[in-house]
């Protein structure tokens, strides 16, 4: 995760967290504001909230193309498609 996080942020899509560090059990990310749960949701709802859900997910889309994990990677998911054809979606917009 920490890999896709760090290419995202090199490609210049910067609305994902930074990996500041992972050491033992205690994974640090940078802070990114905004609202969760039913507080964001709430935006999305009037079609222009709608209309930039979108426009950030097609983004995300664009810019994750272009990523290949690392070979040790693992997922919580395996996916039938591997290498350049594959995309790293994510799963819970």
């Amino acid at each position: 995760m920490h890999a896709l996080l760090e290419y995202l942020h090199g490609v210049g899509f910067d609305r994902v967290p930074k990996p500041i560090r992972l050491a033992e059990d205690q994974e640090v990310l940078s802070y990114i504001p905004g609202d969760s749960g039913s507080a964001g949701w709430s935006r999305v709802i009037p079609e222009q909230g709608l209309r930039a859900f979108a426009t950030l997910l097609r983004e995300y889309h664009d810019a994750v193309r272009g990523f290949t994990p690392p070979a040790d990677a693992s997922w919580a998911l395996s996916y039938p498609v591997t290498g350049a054809e594959a995309l790293v979606c994510h799963g819970d917009f």
